[in-house]
């Protein structure tokens, strides 16, 4: 589905339009896509019609991160097309353009950045096969700024291969050599001079755009010259120094340079693998993409329209009408109530060997504590009585069978509740005071005077 028209050409338009994919018309599997048409009045032309599909024949066998991918090819209406990825941000001659108006120059490391994953983009190029395994010595011959993308996240992206041919190419493949090709300003000496180009060409045309990166002007049009007297200037090879433009290159990069810019190709820099080798000795790149992204912005690049503003601005952040759970209070901690028997365990832990606990009734806090107090004095006076007695008796430790059901000998670790006798039958163990007795002779506390707990324990 067709959404904008981002360029026209007298051979074609190229659009912006959404790829409704195989799930038709659902928004979620929906992604933008570029489209490539051929104009009415040139579709009956073979030879135009044999480019685009020679075009959409290498974007099926080019995958790479650094080049453009192909989506689709067919004939609508009539019109033949081509659909590739689309790559969201701006390409390298509105970035130029853009420092050309700041008068800044572009970043070493941006330079770096984009000159390393062109060389990419064609070394892989050059590499090519076709499906029987043959190699298709593909060159691109339309290598420039036009033709490198660069995305919003800083990805560099090398497309058109509309241009491209190869020394073995056959069948769909083929291409015809009866008129030059590619942009006039940065085509080889070799394809100036109307002869049979290679791998080489694409690095000169490499050579001409790292001119520009570093420069920010054109190594053979700086001065306005066009036609027959640029194509003289591009066989010899005469531009301006660039280390007289931009004295803060690095040396590496300026040698490397030269060596794209020669105008014999066995003297010139052999491939781009060759070159992606000069630049990873030069200078090893580190978060180089997020610079470049980071670039853009600062640059006001990619810039946008006023029909993609005005749609950016009218979406509004999607906010969930169900209620926020509000934060649950932590649970407060269990009170005894007055009614309940417990086991109080708050001294240090004796032995498991000689371990009892002391069980009492539970009359409000205040009422116990002074109940224990009572009973540890008449225990007190007992033991005194019976050590002033004329015939001691050494009497063993209480044990649970003697104590009856008011004492039992229990381990510390596991408490266990236990009810205790009723009051006033007291113990078979001599000198045992009955304490219930004497809790109940203790005076009444008002409530008041003693803390309770939210739920009146």
């Amino acid at each position: 589905m067709l959404e904008e028209l981002l360029a026209s050409g007298g051979m074609g338009e190229v659009y912006l339009a959404t790829d409704l994919g195989s799930a038709g018309a659902q928004a979620a599997y929906r992604r933008p896509c570029v489209i490539k048409r051929i104009l009415p009045h040139l579709c009956e032309q073979p030879d135009m019609v044999a480019m685009f599909a020679r075009e959409a024949a290498l974007g099926a066998l080019l995958s790479h991160h650094a080049i453009t991918q192909l989506l689709d090819h067919g004939v609508i209406g009539g019109r033949h097309y081509t659909a590739f990825e689309y790559v969201k941000g701006c390409n390298l001659k509105s970035l130029l353009d853009a420092h050309r108006i700041s008068l800044s120059p572009v970043p070493l490391g941006n330079v770096t950045h984009i000159l390393t994953h062109v060389a990419m983009a064609l070394d892989h190029a050059h590499r090519a096969r076709a499906p029987d395994g043959s190699a298709l010595q593909l060159v691109h011959r339309d290598v420039s700024p036009q033709n490198v993308l660069l995305s919003v996240d800083g990805e560099v992206k090398l497309t058109d291969f509309g241009m491209a041919r190869g020394t073995a190419m056959r069948g769909v493949y083929q291409t015809q050599e009866t008129m030059l090709k590619g942009k006039l300003a940065y085509l080889s000496p070799e394809q100036a001079s109307g002869v049979q180009v290679d791998a080489r060409s694409d690095v000169f045309a490499l050579g001409v755009v790292l001119y520009e990166l570093l420069t920010l002007q054109h190594p053979f049009t700086h001065d306005g010259i066009s036609g027959v007297a640029l194509l003289d200037r591009i066989r010899k090879v005469a531009f301006p120094p660039p280390r007289d433009l931009r004295p803060d290159a690095p040396g590496w990069m300026l040698d490397l340079l030269q060596r794209c810019l020669v105008a014999e190709p066995n003297d010139r820099i052999p491939s781009a693998v060759a070159v992606l080798d000069l630049v990873t000795e030069g200078a090893p790149i580190h978060h180089a993409q997020a610079s470049l992204s980071a670039h853009l912005r600062r640059m006001g690049l990619p810039q946008t329209s006023d029909a993609a503003a005005r749609t950016r601005e009218s979406v509004k952040p999607v906010v969930s009408a169900s209620p926020v759970p509000k934060t649950q209070e932590a649970p407060k901690p269990l009170q005894p109530k007055a009614t309940e028997e417990v086991w109080h365990n708050t001294p240090p832990r004796p032995s498991e060997e000689d371990s009892v606990m002391l069980v009492a009734p539970t009359h409000g806090a205040v009422r116990w504590v002074a109940g224990a107090l009572l009973l540890a004095a008449a225990a007190g006076a007992a033991i005194m009585a019976s050590s002033s007695s004329e015939e001691p008796v050494a009497r063993p430790i209480a044990t649970a069978e003697d104590a009856g059901p008011a004492v039992k000998a229990v381990p510390v670790r596991a408490p266990e509740k236990r009810k205790l006798p009723p009051r006033g039958q007291g113990s078979r163990l001599k000198h045992v005071v009955d304490t219930g007795a004497l809790v109940d002779a203790l005076p009444d506390i008002p409530d008041a005077a003693v803390p309770v707990s939210a739920d009146g324990g």
